[in-house]
C-alpha cells in the first residue's frame, strides 16, 4: 500500500476523524482510523461503534506513487505525526506488512498497523423518513441548542437532540433537566408524515463541525435505528437514541410578563456578580423594576457583589435567581442586541429569546426556558 497527500489536506481529515475514534479500552481496533487506497483515491473511517464517519480523497498520482490495499492506524499517533510537518509539503505513506512509513522532506516516522479485516463497520438500514434543510439552517439549530444538553443524566432523553418534523415545520427540543432549548425553523422540503426522532449530541457536534454557513442543502436519511447524511465528501452515520420524549411544549409559558433588556451588558453583569455567587449553585438574583435591572450574588462566607442596569418597563417588579452560567450560556447563542426575559405566574422559571431576528440567525427562531434556583 503506498500513496501520497498534501499534509494540509490528510492533516484536516484525520484531525476531524480522530474526534471520533476511540472507545474505553486502549487495546480496541476503533482506537485507529481505517484507511484504504483503491481507484485512485483514499477511504478513510472512524467509529465509536455509535458513530462512523467515511471520507473520501482523490490522490496525488505521479504514476508511481500509488499501490492499493487497506490497513489501520492509530488515530492519535497519526494526528501528531501530522501535526508536525510543514503546510506546503506533501506526506508520502508506505505500508509494508505491520508498518507504515510516513516521509516528508528530511522528516520519517514508522508506526504499527493492524489489519483492517477485524475494523468494524455500519450495518446499512433501509431509509424511511428524511429531513431537507440549508448547512446554515442546520448548524445554526446544533449551535444553539446542544450546550443545553445533559451530559451525564440517567434519563436517555436528556442526553439528546430531539428533532419533529411535521409537514414543512421542523420543531427542535434540548434540555438537560434544568433549562431546556426550543428552536423552530421551516423546512426546505416537507416531509410527508410526522417524524420524532433524537439524535446523539455527539452525532450533532461532529455535524456542525462539517457544516459551512451556506444555503446548499443536506439531507438527514433516518431508518428505524440509524441516522445517515453525506456532507460534502464525508459520509456520517449514528445511531439514534431510543427512547420516549415527554411533552415538553407543555412547560413553554403562555401567559406572560415581559422585560427587554441589554443583551451585552446584562450578560458581562452577570458575569461579574457571578464571581462571589455559591459555587455549588452558581445563583444570581435578578430583579426587574420599573427602571433597573439589580443583580445580587451572595457565597457561604457572606460576600455580596451587586450590579445595576438602568431598563424602562412598565411592569410589576419581578424577582428571580437563576444559575449564572445558563444565562451566560444562553445570552452568548443569542445575536440580537437586545434580548427578552420572560415570566409566567408562578414564577418558577425564566424564559429568554431574542428581541428581533435578521438574516444571521438563518431562519431559525430560539427561546430558552430556565428553572429558579433557591439561593
Amino acid at each position: 500500500m503506498k500513496f501520497q497527500l498534501p499534509v494540509q489536506v490528510i492533516y484536516k481529515t484525520v484531525t476531524q476523524l480522530s474526534s471520533v475514534a476511540g472507545s474505553t479500552n486502549k487495546d480496541d481496533i476503533v482506537q485507529n482510523i481505517y484507511l484504504k487506497v483503491q481507484n485512485g483515491e483514499l477511504v478513510l473511517r472512524a467509529t465509536n461503534y455509535g458513530l462512523e464517519m467515511t471520507t473520501t480523497l482523490a490522490l496525488v498520482d505521479d504514476g508511481m506513487s500509488v499501490i492499493e490495499g487497506e490497513t489501520t492506524v492509530n488515530a492519535s499517533k497519526l494526528t501528531q505525526v501530522l501535526s508536525k510537518m510543514p503546510n506546503t509539503a506533501n506526506v508520502h505513506f508506505s505500508v509494508i506488512e505491520d508498518e507504515m512509513t510516513i516521509t516528508s522532506g528530511t522528516s520519517e516516522f514508522v508506526l504499527r498497523v493492524r489489519s483492517a479485516k477485524d475494523f468494524p463497520v455500519f450495518e446499512e438500514e433501509d431509509v424511511t423518513q428524511k429531513i431537507v434543510l440549508s448547512q446554515k439552517k442546520l448548524k445554526s439549530i446544533i449551535d444553539r441548542s446542544a450546550f443545553c444538553v445533559s451530559a451525564d443524566d440517567f434519563r436517555d432523553y436528556l442526553k439528546g437532540i430531539r428533532l419533529e418534523a411535521d409537514s414543512s415545520t421542523l420543531s427542535v427540543f434540548t434540555s438537560d433537566g434544568h433549562r431546556m432549548a426550543i428552536l423552530e425553523t421551516t423546512l426546505d422540503v416537507p416531509v410527508e408524515s410526522f417524524l420524532g426522532v433524537c439524535l446523539i449530541k455527539k452525532c450533532a457536534t461532529e455535524i456542525s463541525k462539517l457544516l459551512s454557513f451556506t444555503d446548499d442543502l443536506v439531507e438527514l436519511s433516518f431508518s428505524k435505528n440509524i441516522l445517515v447524511t453525506q456532507i460534502n465528501n464525508t459520509r456520517l452515520s449514528s445511531k439514534l437514541l431510543i427512547c420516549g420524549y415527554p411533552n415538553v411544549r407543555a412547560v413553554i409559558p403562555k401567559i406572560f410578563t415581559t422585560y427587554i433588556v441589554p443583551r451585552a451588558q446584562t450578560n458581562d453583569l452577570i458575569s461579574s456578580v457571578a464571581i462571589l455567587s455559591s459555587k455549588r449553585l452558581n445563583g444570581v438574583t435578578m430583579n426587574f423594576d420599573h427602571n433597573s435591572l439589580q443583580l445580587r450574588s451572595e457565597n457561604s462566607e457572606h460576600e455580596v457583589a451587586t450590579a445595576q442596569l438602568e431598563i424602562s418597563n412598565d411592569n410589576e417588579p419581578v424577582e428571580i435567581s437563576l444559575n449564572a452560567s445558563y444565562v451566560n450560556e444562553t445570552l452568548n447563542v443569542i445575536r440580537s442586541q437586545n434580548v427578552k426575559f420572560s415570566f409566567s405566574q408562578p414564577i418558577a422559571h425564566a424564559m429568554i429569546e431574542a428581541e428581533s431576528y435578521d438574516d444571521n440567525d438563518c431562519g431559525v427562531t430560539a427561546k430558552y426556558v430556565i428553572s429558579r434556583v433557591v439561593v
